[in-house]
């Protein structure tokens, strides 16, 4: 058996996702080389993979990871394998260059155990409830409705296009690849979930992403050049869902939920980048322990739009660990990630 088939079995086990899924995942994302795993008895017991993305971050492109399929079968539990898993896959993201690790919890609880490993609370969201037959009256009473084209798309690389333009202006944002767009996609028509867009004439100027989740219907992305174009795409998606409310999942400085959690790997590249952004800043902070990183442990100053990084004996500053200095990059920014296939 090779260790993809294990892995496949595994999360078989660990995970309750139907077989198309399964087959999308380990088809499309999984490979050996971000895979890190446990064997005891002969066999995987515990395993997680660790997916390259690219992320805003103020005014650069950096690289992060995102912990997948993180799991420890039932019989191998409580024996701390998962935390060996996390130092080694923290270890490997940042020699691959990456400033942070990134993921989502399946479960409520497991933002405190993530906690514990350095992880913040950052990538948080907004929901907001929208009655979508209003946005049908006003969609059918006006006349610009003749100048907008409401298409049910598939894949295809202008519709990727728009939407990684998108993306790219948000400050501080997961990016999706064209390979990624696909994988969306395809795991969005597993779920019977619908994409939209809109074109004028042959530009593509909106479009949305919308899925069930239990009873709720969610928009899980919904990006519009204009008020018009808003109104054209959740007319069309009264209509084809023959339906009047709807959540809306988005970004705002006034989130009601935390989605995401991220791990700052390498202090003092990502604080350089911060220092750049922010040249009237100046403070100093001190992390004292990081033993999956020994190497992030020192003394920071941030001053002139410049850090520099030290290992005196005597502390100055504030006292950090890993996950408040996680969190105090991204205060100010609202960083946010969406489409990411938990």
């Amino acid at each position: 058996m090779t260790t993809k088939s294990e892995i496949r079995e595994l999360w078989k086990t660990c995970f309750n996702d139907p077989e198309e899924f399964i087959d999308l995942y380990f088809s499309r994302r999984y490979s050996d080389d971000i895979n890190v795993d446990i064997r005891k008895d002969g066999r995987v017991v515990s395993a997680l993979q660790m997916i390259p993305y690219d992320m805003t971050f103020f005014n650069a492109t950096i690289k992060v990871a995102y912990v997948s399929g993180a799991c420890t079968h039932p019989d191998y539990r409580k024996q701390g394998f998962m935390r060996r898993l996390l130092t080694e896959a923290h270890r490997k993201i940042r020699a691959n260059d990456a400033l942070f690790s990134t993921l989502i919890p399946a479960e409520d609880w497991l933002f405190h155990y993530y906690q514990v490993s350095g992880y913040a609370s950052v990538f948080k969201f907004a929901t907001e409830k929208l009655s979508l037959d209003s946005f049908l009256f006003d969609y059918e009473r006006n006349q610009w409705n003749k100048k907008y084209h409401l298409i049910c798309s598939k894949c295809n690389p202008d519709v990727f296009n728009y939407l990684n333009r998108a993306l790219r202006s948000r400050p501080c944002c997961i990016q999706h690849s064209y390979n990624d767009f696909q994988d969306i996609i395809s795991d969005l028509f597993l779920d019977k979930g619908l994409l939209l867009t809109v074109k004028q004439q042959s530009e593509t100027v909106g479009l949305v992403m919308t899925v069930y989740k239990g009873n709720d219907l969610l928009i899980k992305e919904l990006l519009f050049d204009n008020e018009e174009v808003k109104i054209t795409l959740l007319a069309g998606v009264a209509m084809h869902f023959r339906i009047f409310n709807a959540l809306w999942i988005r970004p705002s400085a006034n989130a009601d939920g935390v989605y995401g959690m991220a791990r700052l790997l390498d202090v003092e590249k990502a604080y350089a980048i911060y220092a750049k952004a922010n040249p009237k800043e100046n403070f100093s902070f001190y992390i004292t322990e990081d033993k999956d990183i020994p190497v992030n442990e020192g003394i920071y100053i941030i001053s002139a739009g410049e850090v520099k990084h030290s290992h005196q004996d005597k502390p100055i500053g504030f006292p950090f660990t890993i996950e408040k200095a996680t969190a105090y990059l991204f205060r100010k920014n609202m960083p946010y990630m969406s489409l990411m296939m938990d």
